[in-house]
């Protein structure tokens, strides 16, 4: 796998203009910084996820989306009792299950006490700049334009660092990475459960004993898979039904296993507003919306979409490739249900795309991308 190279920060001409948050329509544009310092208590967190930048060419910019969320750890909470009466209750997990250490460190994310109103400081490119203020689930989302000169559009693996401004005496580090994807090549769109990590989504018991009690499991093959087209220069992007909340545990699952890295689109869930069950569920309509964004800011690129055949991802996209039919040109769909393409299921979700470009799977070791 190639190795990444950085962009130097101090070394960069760049200028950094200031645009409305183009991620959600709702956000508030990116604004100088008056004090550049964050308004972040000692007992509260930022985690920054990581996001992908893309070159506005006809303004010869790069566009880089800032993704974060601000939160106040809370070990103990009427949320922790919800949640285990939830599991207790709806799927019949044991008393005892919920002493362990993996319940402890997956549920604690579910537990926090999201920081709303919080107006994070950020250093990027020589430049302080203050986000707009968080929302009531804590996340804070905002742009920076970068001027294109002095970045190579075709570099593979440039990656843009920034960092939140903390108050003197503050030594604790929130950081974060976009990485700027070219305007051509290929980009794989990546589900997660049961994709890449064994979920049994077909299961409810399951499906919250591999989420919240057990270890995770690797599908065998995928990693080698996804390094395999790392190497040949491609990006990654997760867009999974998986909540925020499990965004640690799962990028420390993805290292260890050494996939790529990639940017992420998870799914925005709140215990107080949800059902335990809602908690991997997988709406069709948001996940081709997520999909469609994606492919819509990188016109000239190729895609490749990889999920599997437990809830609705051959449905999700076929819808994709038949709206995008010049840039989605591959399909992969792991069978966990134990059917053939021919089955009415596929030819019912893939009825408008064409021949050739959707595949059923069950040995990762025989996907190959077009050309390779």
């Amino acid at each position: 796998m190639p190795t990444c190279r950085f962009v130097h920060i101090a070394r960069l001409t760049a200028i950094v203009t200031l645009a409305s948050c183009v991620m959600r329509p709702s956000a508030a544009p990116l604004e100088a910084a008056e004090e550049p310092v964050t308004n972040l208590k000692s007992d509260e967190r930022i985690v920054f996820f990581p996001t992908t930048g893309w070159l506005d060419e006809k303004a010869r910019e790069w566009v880089l989306p800032v993704h974060g969320w601000v939160f106040e750890p809370e070990e103990d909470s009427r949320s922790r009792t919800l949640l285990v009466n939830q599991l207790k209750d709806t799927v019949g997990i044991g008393v005892k299950d919920f002493s362990s250490d993996i319940f402890t460190r997956r549920s604690r994310a579910f537990l926090v006490d999201n920081e709303r109103s919080k107006e994070i400081v950020i250093r990027i490119a020589e430049r302080t700049l203050r986000l707009a203020p968080s929302t009531a689930d804590g996340h804070l989302h905002g742009v920076v334009r970068l001027a294109a000169a002095g970045i190579d559009p075709q570099a593979s693996r440039t990656r843009m660092s920034y960092s939140a401004v903390l108050r003197a005496g503050d030594r604790r580090q929130f950081s974060g990475i976009v990485q700027l994807v070219p305007p051509e090549g290929r980009t794989i769109v990546s589900d997660i459960d049961d994709t890449v990590k064994i979920t049994e989504v077909g299961d409810k018991k399951k499906v919250l004993e591999n989420t919240l009690l057990r270890p995770f499991r690797p599908v065998p093959g995928m990693s080698d898979a996804y390094r395999r087209w790392a190497e040949q220069g491609v990006h990654l992007h997760w867009v999974s039904s998986s909540p925020w909340q499990l965004y640690e545990p799962l990028a420390e699952f993805f290292a260890a296993e050494r996939f790529p890295d990639a940017a992420w689109r998870l799914k925005q869930f709140r215990l107080k507003d949800s059902s335990i069950l809602a908690l991997l569920a997988d709406p069709e309509d948001s996940k081709v919306a997520a999909i469609s964004e994606i492919i819509e800011r990188h016109p000239r690129r190729k895609f490749t979409l990889v999920g599997d055949s437990g809830e609705r991802d051959p449905e999700a996209y076929g819808r994709v490739a038949a709206k995008y039919p010049q840039q989605v040109d591959q399909v992969f769909i792991r069978d966990v249900t134990n059917q053939e393409v021919t089955d009415a299921r596929y030819q019912a979700a893939w009825k408008n795309v064409k021949p050739g470009v959707a595949a059923v799977f069950r040995d990762p070791s025989t996907l190959r991308l077009p050309g390779k």
